[in-house]
């Protein structure tokens, strides 16, 4: 009999992270076990609406575990309390039904990993689901400590993965073509335009390093959207600024190939960023924060560079430093390339995640 394994993950229509993981991946045309549960629509609703939809969804889950014999349930929770909530009783669901369960921990708040652990409902919780499990999938070395302090067993497998670098565009790259061109030089904000991920820093950051380096001209993209958005076009130099909304396919495309710095100063709550290990892929160097797994990921002055700091000067003087130093910006360029491509990309991810879920089914 084959053994199958579903993964509870949000529609693929929806945008976020997890959704770009499984959609790279294509896990259902590479391995027919794989099958989906759908716990988001894209069109979310309000109130009574979400509420109504939420209990079909666990009254369809229940049915589904019922009618199908699956040696695994796969939830991918991001530690924040719509998530937690939500996949929660959907853990507990998949444990009555005595169903092997790895949890795939993504986003992660520390202000509600403080919550969880300062307030005995959500410590609750936390302990009568996600902690009773024994296989966890984290994004950084960071995260297992953090499990355990919440509850979870020191004996419990914990696997280090990465997220997934979108490769569709590789064939394209010509990284040496980049890096031999003249000015201006390309800098990419690639996210969601929320405050935390620190879009409006980014325009301060080259404002500032624009000031301090006239000879060499920087253009930034912003691409995304979000609300923010108008409150960045106020703030910016159109001159230098390019905003192009949402990118996918062809735009997506020629922000990858084109760019040469991805600066990414962000104090959301992140597990491993997609867009920092596809700016890697197409060589750019990262500036970025320690947040969720990038100290895993990026080598201070390696692959570029990280700071505990929201000052704008920072990230500027980096700029500028990269700016300068021709030789620098490209060895970190090339080894990006290099450690993305043997490490970030769809088939090794793929392979990766597989290994994982199979270790699971067989424990």
């Amino acid at each position: 009999m084959q053994r199958r394994v579903l993964v509870l993950r949000p529609h693929a229509d929806t945008i976020g992270g997890v959704e770009h993981y499984y959609n790279v991946l294509a896990l259902e045309a590479f391995d027919p076990r794989f099958e989906y549960f759908f716990v988001t629509q894209p069109d979310r609703g309000t109130g009574l609406t979400i509420a109504a939809r939420l209990a079909r969804l666990y009254v369809q889950f229940w049915r589904t575990l019922r009618t199908r014999e699956y040696a695994l349930v796969v939830l991918n929770p991001s530690l924040n309390r719509n998530s937690f909530f939500r996949d929660a009783l959907f853990c507990v669901l998949a444990r009555v039904q005595r169903c092997n369960v790895l949890t795939f921990f993504r986003g992660w708040s520390e202000e509600m990993e403080r919550w969880i652990e300062r307030h005995w409902l959500p410590r609750a919780i936390f302990r009568a689901s996600f902690a009773q499990g024994q296989d966890f999938v984290v994004l950084g070395k960071t995260f297992r400590t953090r499990l355990l302090r919440l509850g979870c067993s020191p004996r419990a497998r914990y696997h280090l993965a990465s997220t997934v670098a979108d490769d569709s565009f590789l064939s394209d790259l010509d990284l040496e073509h980049r890096l031999s061109r003249s000015p201006p030089l390309r800098i990419l904000f690639l996210s969601r335009l929320v405050p935390a991920k620190g879009a409006l820093l980014a325009l301060q950051a080259v404002s500032l390093a624009r000031s301090w380096l006239p000879e060499i001209p920087l253009h930034l993209t912003i691409a995304g959207d979000g609300p923010d958005l108008p409150l960045l076009r106020a703030a910016a130099d159109l001159d230098n600024v390019e905003f192009t909304g949402a990118v996918t396919g062809e735009a997506k495309r020629r922000l990858l190939l084109e760019s040469d710095i991805f600066l990414f100063p962000t104090s959301h709550g992140e597990g491993l960023p997609n867009v920092v290990l596809e700016a890697m892929l197409y060589g750019m160097p990262i500036l970025s924060r320690p947040v969720g797994g990038l100290p895993d990921v990026i080598e201070q002055g390696v692959n570029g560079f990280l700071t505990d700091t929201l000052d704008p000067v920072v990230f500027a003087r980096w700029l500028v430093q990269l700016a300068r130093d021709r030789e620098l910006r490209h060895r970190i360029s090339h080894a990006n390339h290099c450690k993305a491509l043997a490490s970030f990309t769809r088939d090794q991810v793929r392979a990766h995640f597989v290994r994982i879920v199979e270790d699971s089914i067989l424990r």
